[in-house]
C-alpha cells in the first residue's frame, strides 16, 4: 500500500489542507458520467452531522469505484482550499488517498503499480510522512495506532482506502479504521460487499454508457458509427473501465470485430483487471462452480435453477454460501430471488466454463434436465387461469432460447421434440400462441420439421407442420399455410388419431378466416364454408379413437368452437349463438377457460348485434377482465374493440372513442399476430367517431 504525495501543504483563505492523490486521478476532476446520484449520496454521507463513519463504495472491478471516490475528493479539496465556494460540500483539513491497487487498466493495456503495499504498518509509515510526524514512524509498531488516532483526531480528516479486498491485513486495518474518532471520515472502495454504510455501483445505464463511449471517442479522435456504439454497449455493457479500454483499442487501430472479441476474452487485459483478483481465490470451491453455472443463463436465473445446474440442489447450505460469496464479490446481484450477472461477467464465466470441460458437460445436462422439468410443470395446454402456467415460461423465455440454440448445435432432437410437439406434456405451442412469440416459433418449428424429415420421423414432422401451418394462418399468410397442409397430406394416413385430429383442426383455420365478410366479394365463401365443415366432420369422427379422455374432451370442444365460428362468419347467427353458449358452459366445466373466454367474446358481439346491450355489456366486461388477468394481449385488444362497437351502438360516443383508441394501441403493439385487419377496423371506427364528434 502506498500513499502518493503529489501536493505539499496548501494554505489558502486561512485553511490548511493536505492532499494526497495519485496521478491517475487527475482525469477524473471532471464530472463522472452517469454517477451523479452516487456522487450526491457520498457527498451527503461525508457531511459532519451524518453518523456514517465508515462508508463503502462497492462493485465489480472496473465499474468506477476509485473514480467515484476521487471525483468527490477532488470536489471537496477545491471547497476545502477555498478555490470554490460550494455550501453543500463538507470541508476537511486533511484528505489522504491510500491504495492497494496492483495494476491500472489504461487504453493501452494493463500497467503495474510501481509500489504496492497492503499492511497497517505501511499505512502508519506514510501517515507519519504526510503529517510531518516522524515520532510516529520511530515509535514501535505496537504503539503507532494510538499516535495516528491522536493525530487524526486533532483535525477533520478524509481518508480514502482503495481496493480493500487486496489488503493482506484486512481485518487489522478494518479494526483500526473502526476505532478512529468521529472527526475522521473513511471511504473504502472494495469489490466485496461490506456491512458498513454502502454505496453500490452497478453498470452504467444505457444512455450514460453511450454518452461515455461518445465522450471517449471524441477525446481520442475516433470516429464511431451509431451501430458500432450500440455493438460496444450490447457486448460490454456499462463497465466504464472496459469501455474506455475498448475505445482506446479502436484509436490504436484495432478493428471493431477484434475489439468485440478481445475485450470479453478471459485471458485479455480487461478480464484480468476486472475479474482475475475476484475469481482466483474461488477456484476449486463450490462458488467457482456456481459462477460457471450462471454462465448458461443469459437472463436472470432463479435461485432454484442455478443451484440445480451447479449441482448443489442436495446441499442447500453449500449453495447459499456459494451464492453469498459471489454476491460479496459483486459478481452477481440478487433481485427478487433471481440473480443478475453483467454481460462482461457472463463472458468471463463462459470462458471459465469452457476451461473446465468435465464440469461443463455435467452442467449442460443438468441445465437441460431442469428446463425439461420446468416445461412439464408450466408447459402444456392453456387450461384454467392460463397465466399461472405461462407467465413463468415467459419469464424464462430468453433462457429457453439459449437452451434451444444449444440443443440445435448439439443435435438434441429428443429435447426439442418435447418443447415443440403440440401434444407433449412439456409443449410450449399453446404458450407461444398466446404470448406472441411467433417468429421464434416459426424458426424452431422449421428446425424440427427439417430434423424430423432427415430422420424419417413422419409423425413428428406432421405435428410440427400442422403447428407451423396454423401459425402462418393466424399471421394471415394463408397461401403458405395451405401449402404446408398440402405437403403433409401424403403422410396423414399413417398418423396416430390425436395427430390426425390436431392436423384437421388446424387445417380448418385458413378456411374459417376466409369466410368472414371482408372476403365475400372476392371469393366464393360457400366453398370455404363447405370445406371447413367437411374437415370438422372428419375430425369429429376420429376423436372417439383418441385414447386419452382429457384430450378427447379438448378436441371435441375445439371442434364445436370452430363449427360455431364458421356459422358466425357465414352470418348464421342463431346456430352460432347456441353452439357458442354450449361451448362456453362445457369449456368452463372442463377447465379450459381460454376457449370459454373466446366463446364469450363472440356471444357478447352477437348480443350487441341483436340489440341486447345489457347482456353484451355483462359478457364483454367480464370477459375483458379474464383476458387481462391472464395477460392475453390479442384477446384483450379484441374485447376492447367489441366494447368500442357496443358503446357506439349505445350512443355513448366518447366512451366508444376511448375504447377504440385503446384497442388500436393494443393491436398496434401485437405486430406479429396477423392483426392488420383489426388495426384498420379500429382506424376506421376512430375516424368515424372523431368526425361525428366534430359535427
Amino acid at each position: 500500500m502506498v500513499i502518493d504525495r503529489l501536493f505539499p501543504k496548501l494554505k489558502r483563505l486561512q485553511l490548511s489542507a493536505k492532499l494526497c492523490f495519485p496521478s491517475s486521478a487527475k482525469p477524473w476532476v471532471k464530472l463522472l458520467i452517469g454517477r451523479q446520484e452516487e456522487i450526491n449520496h457520498l457527498q451527503e454521507l461525508l457531511l459532519p452531522h451524518k453518523a456514517a463513519h465508515l462508508i463503502t463504495v462497492d462493485g465489480i472491478g472496473g465499474v468506477g469505484k476509485t473514480a467515484l471516490a476521487l471525483d468527490v475528493a477532488h470536489q471537496i479539496w477545491h471547497a476545502s482550499t477555498g478555490e470554490t465556494v460550494t455550501p453543500h460540500l463538507p470541508t476537511f483539513d486533511v484528505i489522504a488517498f491510500v491504495s492497494a491497487k496492483q495494476q491500472y487498466l489504461t487504453a493501452g493495456g494493463l500497467l503495474p503499480r510501481t509500489q504496492t503495499h497492503s499492511t497497517l504498518r505501511k499505512i502508519f509509515q506514510e501517515v507519519s510522512l504526510i503529517l510531518g510526524r516522524d515520532d510516529i514512524r520511530l515509535t514501535p509498531f505496537e504503539e503507532q495506532a494510538d499516535l495516528v488516532r491522536e493525530a487524526f483526531g486533532r483535525q477533520r480528516t478524509l481518508l480514502i482506502v482503495d481496493n480493500l479486498e487486496t489488503m493482506e491485513d484486512k481485518q487489522g486495518i478494518l479494526s483500526f479504521l473502526y476505532e478512529l474518532t468521529s472527526t475522521v471520515k473513511v471511504v473504502l472502495t472494495t469489490r466485496e460487499r461490506a456491512i458498513y454504510t454502502p454505496i453500490r455501483l452497478e453498470q452504467l445505464a444505457e444512455d450514460a454508457t453511450i454518452e461515455l463511449i461518445e465522450q471517449q471517442a471524441e477525446e481520442k479522435q475516433v470516429s464511431l458509427s451509431q451501430k458500432e456504439v450500440q455493438m460496444l454497449y450490447k457486448r460490454i455493457g456499462g463497465i466504464p473501465a472496459a469501455l474506455v479500454y475498448a475505445v482506446g483499442q479502436r484509436a490504436a487501430g484495432y478493428s471493431m470485430e477484434s475489439i468485440l472479441r478481445m475485450v470479453p476474452s478471459a485471458d485479455g487485459d480487461v478480464a484480468r483487471f476486472c475479474f482475475q483478483g475476484s475469481v482466483e481465490p474461488l477456484r476449486g470451491k463450490k462458488a467457482h462452480e456456481m459462477l460457471m453455472a450462471f454462465a448458461l443463463f443469459p437472463r436472470m436465473p432463479s435461485r432454484a435453477a442455478v443451484t440445480y445446474v451447479a449441482g448443489l440442489e442436495t446441499d442447500p447450505i453449500e449453495a447459499e454460501e456459494a451464492l453469498s460469496q459471489l454476491q460479496r464479490l459483486s459478481l452477481i446481484r440478487e433481485l427478487d430471488d433471481r440473480f443478475r450477472m453483467l454481460p462482461l461477467t457472463r463472458e468471463y464465466a463462459l470462458a471459465e466454463l469452457r476451461a473446465h470441460p468435465d464440469f461443463e458437460k455435467k452442467a449442460h445436462e443438468r441445465w437441460v434436465t431442469w428446463y425439461l422439468r420446468f416445461a412439464q410443470n408450466y408447459g402444456g395446454h392453456d387450461m384454467e387461469d392460463w397465466y399461472k402456467r405461462f407467465d413463468p415460461l415467459n419469464e424464462e423465455w430468453e433462457n429457453l432460447q439459449a437452451l434451444f440454440d444449444w440443443c440445435a448445435v448439439h443435435d438434441r432432437y429428443d429435447v426439442l421434440k418435447v418443447f415443440w410437439c403440440a401434444e407433449e406434456p412439456g409443449s410450449i405451442i399453446d404458450f407461444t400462441t398466446l404470448y406472441g412469440h411467433w417468429d421464434n416459433r416459426l424458426d424452431w418449428l422449421n428446425w424440427l420439421i427439417d430434423a424430423a424429415e432427415g430422420r424419417e420421423d413422419w409423425l413428428t414432422w406432421l405435428d410440427a407442420t400442422a403447428s407451423k401451418a396454423i401459425t402462418l394462418a393466424l399471421m394471415t399468410r394463408h397461401a403458405e399455410a395451405e401449402k404446408c397442409f398440402e405437403e403433409g397430406e401424403q403422410y396423414l394416413s399413417y398418423a396416430q388419431p390425436h395427430i390426425k385430429v390436431h392436423w384437421l383442426i388446424n387445417k380448418v383455420y385458413p378456411s374459417v378466416f376466409k369466410i368472414g365478410p371482408k372476403n365475400r366479394e372476392k371469393i366464393n365463401t360457400q366453398e370455404y364454408f363447405d370445406k371447413a365443415l367437411a374437415l370438422l366432420d372428419q375430425a369429429r369422427d376420429i376423436v372417439p379413437h383418441v385414447p386419452d379422455a382429457q384430450l378427447r374432451t379438448r378436441f371435441t370442444l375445439n371442434i364445436n368452437y370452430n363449427y360455431a365460428s364458421a356459422f358466425y362468419w357465414r352470418g348464421e347467427t342463431a346456430i352460432a349463438k347456441g353452439t357458442f353458449q354450449k361451448v362456453m358452459e362445457e369449456a368452463n366445466t372442463f377447465g379450459w377457460q381460454w376457449l370459454a373466454n373466446g366463446a364469450q367474446n363472440y356471444l357478447g358481439d352477437i348480443a350487441r348485434n341483436e340489440g341486447d346491450y345489457d347482456t353484451a355489456e355483462r359478457l364483454l366486461e367480464l370477459g375483458l377482465r379474464i383476458a387481462e388477468r391472464n395477460n392475453e394481449k390479442r384477446r384483450t385488444a379484441k374485447y376492447k374493440s367489441s366494447l368500442a362497437y357496443l358503446r357506439q351502438k349505445q350512443g355513448r360516443r366518447d366512451e366508444a372513442l376511448e375504447w377504440a383508441r385503446m384497442a388500436y394501441s393494443d393491436f398496434s403493439r401485437i405486430k406479429v399476430l396477423g392483426v392488420d385487419l383489426e388495426i384498420k377496423r379500429m382506424e376506421s371506427l376512430i375516424n368515424t367517431l372523431e368526425s361525428n364528434r366534430s359535427h
